[in-house]
């Protein structure tokens, strides 16, 4: 009895996931033949200031600051470039 229903548990469980019913859609690039997933993320404001501790703190967060407004302004010269070819 144990066996029989071991067996029709296998065959009923397939049926009863729904692993595949989520779908999520997303824009991508097709890049020399590689694809690359792109999303976009909304826009957000960071207010205030990091307390910093000591000089190597202060410098790392300099760096990272100069980093993401070097990041930003690519991104905008990108996508300016990409609006004038399409």
């Amino acid at each position: 009895m144990k066996k029989i229903s071991l067996i029709i548990l296998f065959f009923i469980l397939p049926f009863l996931a729904n692993a595949q019913d989520n779908k999520i859609t997303t824009f991508a690039i097709v890049d020399k033949g590689d694809t690359i997933p792109m999303s976009y993320l909304k826009e957000f404001t960071v207010s205030g200031y990091a307390s910093l501790l000591n000089l190597e703190e202060q410098a790392k967060y300099s760096r990272l600051i100069r980093n993401v407004k070097r990041l930003t302004l690519m991104l905008n010269k990108q996508d300016n470039y990409l609006s004038l070819i399409i």
